[in-house]
């Protein structure tokens, strides 16, 4: 919805409502699960073995090189992504390849 003088179309404005409330919904409720997590997470663990919450997301609004950007939006919404997709992916989450380095720790 731009500065027009058109009314927009229908598909535009059920995006744009769609988008305001999932917005909205993101950001009442991601502290909520993030103080869940944390609660779970001290609930789990033991002196012996720590339990540590991870919450990964991923805001591609927010990235600023405007071509990885396009990219992402441009993305398939499928479970199967080609290797470069789901390298890229990676590489947009921090909180994620800490979740990784994290695992592998543990592993060894």
């Amino acid at each position: 919805m731009g500065r027009s003088t058109q009314p927009p179309s229908t598909s535009v404005v059920v995006s744009a409502v769609t988008s305001a409330q999932l917005s909205r919904y993101n950001l009442e409720t991601l502290p909520l699960m993030e103080e869940s997590m944390q609660k779970w997470a001290a609930e789990l663990s033991t002196p012996e073995r720590p339990v540590r919450a991870f919450i990964i997301t991923l805001d591609f609004d927010s990235i600023v090189d405007e071509d990885v950007r396009r990219l992402f939006h441009n993305m398939a919404t499928s479970f199967t992504l080609p290797d470069d997709e789901v390298d890229k992916l990676i590489e947009a989450s921090p909180e994620f390849q800490e979740l990784v380095a994290t695992l592998c720790q543990e592993m060894q």
